[in-house]
């Protein structure tokens, strides 16, 4: 019998860990949020500058990361920090916790583990040291070398501060700006003729990406925005892109979809910089940037000054509000007729009661209400209601009121609290997200008062913008040869492009029994599923003489399973709770996370009509995909 030392199994224990860790970590967050989280905290914690400054250079053609800042340096005493796994020294910052974004001592490793190239260099306390590492993810391989040589350290006379330079293994700088990009198109309802054919000029991309950065990275400080931590140091950020293919060749190949001007000749070897403030977006910056024929006619920093004085209906209206932590309070006030007739907000004690615990951990409030088709198209912002943690925006939801979706989409909302973000910066404790979305209820019966004051009782739709049926359009569509559902014997005769065309068909083939075995008890726009099904399984595809509650099944419907996924990975929606998704196509690629199998493969009974899973780890939902469904179907007439 072989024998082994309990500590040389340790070595693989800390690999799986890094693994398992890694993987909570998307190739964003590598290759952007942790440098910059990095450089932030070293900022504020330099106690011999006032101003900050990040250097972000994006070098497309050779696949470099550079990040550097003026901050207070790596002590070459603990240079072992950055590559030890839960190293850090920020744990202990307990009096700078609210300046800080990070203390796990986790994120920059996701990077470091993933990268061919990484490289620090740091001054720190009149001393330099550098260190260069090579193909660190392929640390699972048994002939990974792992020998961490100790930094010269030389003097230096240079201010302190910090440079990492890095490439990822799995994920490039262009496809990190595909992303963003795609992510903005889908985010944001564009106006401009140029931007709908999505033809970004070169200002128009790193405008993007200022947005970007301004609203869901560490340099969009949401509590230098709000000033309501004087202890923060302003930050000034620099980005530079460098389009430095090695060849003209290499350059023409680069595929940006969104600015193909990226590619052209004219632009190798260029590098084109853009300059911002580290902090949130500033709507009210943004809005007197404006010309004066785009800008609002009234700007309203008050929602009380709303609900007192009603503006008129012909007026373009916004409303732009920070909060500090006691103005917060006021929202949960209650708007009432006062004895002198007048009508004012007055304080609600059972509400305040009710709330204590997250008035206790909030910091502050931003809020904009306004018509989307406005702030999208100068604004360059989606409205979504999300959490900031102490200042770092994250991708986090909250849940919608029920009832709020008449005007949800024209408020934008982050809630700024003092709790700790989980591994991959993706969620808070479930009881405490649970007290926080309970908070937003009770202040949405406040908002949802000032909304139709602001955008108008048509949800401030702008009727020069509003999509109206193209006849013509349709009617080649339906002649389109593509069309699989022109010679079916079907009511609808186009293919779904949306997701109610989804549900309509999903209920046609149900009327007709071409799937059987399903009976709709509930379909619903104010929950956040949407329908509840019985579901028989078995060839009769009858409804049972005795149902009981737990054999009801929650279905979710899709135009493509992607937007599905993308739920998942915002936790906007749970897998967990999920029993079917019916979309029209699976249009997934391969996911390290949430992935898509074949049932029959997999050897799992399906439901009626199914042919898929959408699994991670031990969970899983099946999947109908109408159109592979139709495409396999003979119906007759």
């Amino acid at each position: 019998m072989s024998k082994h030392s309990l500590f040389d199994l340790q070595g693989d224990l800390v690999k799986t860990i890094i693994k398992d860790t890694v993987e909570t970590y998307s190739g964003q967050w590598r290759i952007a949020h942790e440098a910059l989280q990095n450089s932030h905290d070293a900022i504020q914690l330099n106690p011999s500058i006032k101003n900050g400054l990040i250097e972000i250079e994006l070098h497309i053609g050779t696949n470099l990361v550079r990040v550097k800042d003026n901050g207070t340096g790596i002590d070459s005493q603990k240079f072992k920090n950055v590559f030890l796994l839960g190293g850090s020294d920020k744990a202990y910052e307990t009096t700078a916790r609210k300046l800080l974004k990070g203390s796990q001592g986790v994120g920059i490793k996701a990077t470091l583990f993933t990268s061919e190239y990484f490289k620090i260099v740091s001054v720190h306390g009149n001393h330099s040291w550098e260190i260069e590492l090579i193909n660190c993810h392929d640390f699972l391989n048994p002939e990974f070398i792992d020998d961490l040589i100790e930094p010269r350290v030389s003097d230096s006379s240079l201010p302190s501060g910090t440079t990492l330079e890095y490439r990822l293994h799995d994920f490039s700088v262009a496809d990190f700006i595909n992303e963003v990009l795609e992510e903005h198109f889908e985010d944001v309802y564009i106006h401009d003729e140029q931007i709908e054919n999505q033809q970004l000029a070169l200002e128009q991309v790193l405008k993007v990406l200022e947005v970007y950065f301004r609203a869901k990275t560490y340099v969009g400080c949401v509590q230098s925005l709000l000033e309501i931590n004087p202890r923060l140091k302003p930050v000034e950020v620099k980005l530079s892109l460098h389009l430095d293919a090695n060849t003209l060749k290499e350059h023409r190949s680069l595929e940006i979809k969104q600015s193909p001007a990226l590619s052209e000749d004219v632009n190798h070897g260029k590098t084109f910089t853009w300059h911002f403030p580290g902090k949130y977006l500033d709507m009210l910056e943004i809005h007197s940037s404006l010309d004066k024929k785009d800008r609002a006619d009234k700007v309203y920093k008050s929602f009380e000054d709303v609900l007192e004085n009603p503006p008129a209906e012909t007026l373009k209206k916004l409303l732009i509000q920070k909060f500090d932590k006691d103005q917060a309070k006021r929202l949960l006030y209650r708007f009432k007729k006062k004895e002198d007739g007048t009508r004012g907000l007055e304080q609600d004690n059972v509400l305040m009661q009710k709330h204590r615990k997250v008035l206790d951990m909030l910091n502050g409030i931003y809020l904009v209400i306004g018509p989307r088709p406005y702030l999208s198209k100068y604004f360059w912002i989606s409205t979504k209601q999300l959490l900031s943690v102490n200042g770092l925006p994250t991708n986090i939801v909250l849940n919608p009121p029920r009832g709020a979706l008449s005007y949800l989409n024209n408020v934008h909302i982050l809630i700024d609290v003092d709790t700790k973000l989980g591994l991959g910066k993706r969620n808070i404790p479930g009881r405490t997200m649970g007290l926080i979305n309970n908070f937003f209820v009770d202040i949405w019966s406040t908002l949802r008062k000032v909304a139709p004051s602001i955008v108008g009782l048509r949800e401030g739709r702008d009727p020069s913008t509003a999509n109206i049926w193209d006849k013509e359009i349709e009617y080649e569509k339906y002649n389109n040869r593509d069309n699989i559902l022109l010679n079916k014997p079907l009511f609808m005769k186009t293919v779904p492009e949306e997701e109610q065309e989804v549900i309509a068909l999903f209920f046609e083939l149900i009327g007709r029994k071409t799937i059987t075995g399903y009976f709709p008890f509930r379909l619903a726009i104010n929950n956040i599923y949407d329908g509840l099904f019985y579901i028989d399984v078995s060839s009769k595809g009858s409804f049972p003489a005795s149902l009981k509650s737990r054999f009801l099944k929650i279905v979710e419907f899709k135009y493509k399973l992607s937007s599905l996924v993308k739920d998942f990975q915002e936790e906007i929606k749970y897998l967990d709770d999920i029993d079917l998704v019916v979309c029209w196509e699976n249009d997934c690629e391969d996911d390290s996370e949430y992935t898509v199998s074949s049932l029959e493969r997999d050897n799992i009974d399906p439901l009626p009509a199914a042919t898929l899973r959408v699994r991670r780890g031990t969970k899983s939902c099946q999947v109908i995909v109408l159109k592979d469904f139709l495409e396999s179907l003979e119906l007759k007439g």
